[in-house]
C-alpha cells in the first residue's frame, strides 16, 4: 500500500494525515475486501453496470472505491482494473463529477445534473460519471427523478451512489443498481492496516495495546481505524485515541432527544446500530442532554430526570456486556421519563 518515491512532491504527500496518504488508489489496496474485489472484476469482464450503489458505515472506503471505479471506466481498463500514479495525475481532467448530496437534496439540483449528462463527454473522457456522496440525503422526489435515468441510461452515463444508510434509498433505485458492500475488517485485516499505518508514520514502538483497544471497541472501518491510529502515533494513549473517535453511525443527539421524551420505541431503533466504539460518545451525549434539561426543571420532572441520569451513569463501559448494559439503562431511563398511565379504580383497561 505504501508508495515510495524520490520525487519531492511525493515525499510531501507522504507527510499528509494517514487517512489521505494511505487512501486506496487501486483495487489491490483494499485490505480485507477480496470477495468484493472479485465481484467487481467479474462484473467488469461480463456486463459493465451503469449504476452502482456502494453502501457501508462511515470510513468504510465508499468514496475511494467510487473514484477507483470511475477512473477505470474513463481509462477503459475493464480487464486489468489496475491503476498507477500517472493515471491519478490526470483524474481531474476527466468528466467525473463528485457531488455531496447533503448539499443538493432537491429535485431542481438533480434535474440540472441529468440535463448535463445528456451531452456526450469531451476528450479525454470516455464517459460522464456522477458520484453522489451521502446519496441517502436526497429527497424521495429527487430520487424518483433518477428512476428513468438509471434504467434507460445512455451508454456514456454512469451513476455511483455512496451511502451509509441504504434503507433511505427508494426501492425502485435499489432494484436497478449493482450493489457493492465493503466488509468490516476482521482482526487480521485490522492488524495489517495498522502495521501499514505504523510504517507510514515511522512508528517504532509496539502497537499491541492499540490493536487490543481497537478490537475491544469493535472498530472495523478503515478510515476510522486510521483516524484513531493518527492520534495514537501522535502520543495519545491507546484508549483515548479510540474513544475520541467520532465513528458511529448513530446520531447521538437525536437519540438523546428521544430518551428525554421517554420514547423507547424510537430510541431502540437508533440503538439497533450501536457498536462498542459508539458507547462512550453516546453515553456522554445522552447524559449531557439530560443534565441540561434537569438544570431547568423542578418537581416531579426533575426527580424523574435525576433517576434517568443515575440509571444511565451506572451502566459500566468496561464490562463484557457493555452494549447490552447501556441499552438496558436507556430503556429504564425512558420508563422514568415517559408519560405515566394513570389507572382509575374500577375501570378496566
Amino acid at each position: 500500500m505504501k508508495r515510495k518515491s524520490t520525487d519531492l512532491l511525493e515525499k510531501k504527500k507522504e507527510k499528509r494525515v494517514l487517512s489521505l496518504s494511505l487512501r486506496p488508489k487501486t483495487l489491490e489496496d483494499l485490505i480485507g475486501q477480496d470477495e468484493m474485489v472479485n465481484q467487481i472484476r467479474n462484473q467488469f469482464r461480463t456486463r459493465l453496470p451503469h449504476f452502482f450503489i456502494i453502501s457501508g458505515p462511515v470510513g468504510s472506503g465508499k468514496t475511494s472505491l467510487a473514484r477507483i471505479i470511475a477512473l477505470c471506466i474513463q481509462l477503459g481498463k475493464y480487464e486489468s482494473l489496475t491503476l498507477g500514479s500517472n493515471d491519478w495525475d490526470i483524474y481531474k481532467k476527466f468528466d467525473i463529477v463528485e457531488i455531496n448530496a447533503a448539499n443538493q437534496t432537491g429535485v431542481d439540483s438533480i434535474r440540472a445534473i441529468i440535463e448535463k449528462c445528456r451531452f456526450k463527454p469531451m476528450l479525454p473522457s470516455k464517459a460522464k460519471i456522477v458520484i453522489l456522496d451521502e446519496s441517502h440525503m436526497l429527497t424521495a422526489a429527487a430520487q424518483n427523478c433518477l428512476i428513468t435515468e438509471t434504467e434507460d441510461v445512455a451508454d456514456h452515463v454512469f451513476f455511483i451512489f455512496c451511502t451509509s444508510t441504504l434503507g433511505k434509498i427508494i426501492p425502485a433505485l435499489k432494484r436497478r443498481a449493482t450493489h457493492l458492500l465493503p466488509k468490516p475488517l476482521n482482526a487480521d485485516s485490522v492488524k495489517q492496516l495498522v502495521s501499514f499505518a505504523a510504517q507510514e508514520a515511522e512508528w517504532k514502538s509496539d502497537i499491541t495495546e492499540f490493536l487490543t483497544v481497537i478490537n475491544e471497541h469493535d472498530i472495523s472501518a478503515p478510515g476510522v481505524i486510521l483516524a484513531c491510529a493518527e492520534r495514537f502515533f501522535s502520543g495519545i494513549n491507546a484508549k483515548e485515541s479510540v474513544v475520541l473517535s467520532d465513528s458511529g453511525a448513530i446520531d447521538a443527539f437525536q437519540l438523546a432527544k428521544r430518551v428525554a421524551s421517554g420514547d423507547w420505541q424510537n430510541s431502540a431503533s437508533y440503538l439497533s446500530q450501536i457498536t462498542k466504539g459508539d458507547i462512550f460518545s453516546v453515553k456522554l451525549c445522552v447524559l449531557g442532554y439530560l443534565k441540561a434539561i434537569l438544570l431547568k426543571s423542578s418537581g416531579e420532572k426533575a426527580i424523574n430526570l435525576s433517576r434517568a441520569i443515575l440509571v444511565i451513569s451506572e451502566s459500566s463501559p468496561d464490562d463484557s456486556a457493555c452494549i447490552a448494559s447501556l441499552i438496558a439503562s436507556i430503556c429504564l431511563a425512558c420508563e422514568h421519563l415517559g408519560p405515566k398511565v394513570r389507572r382509575i379504580v374500577g375501570v378496566k383497561t
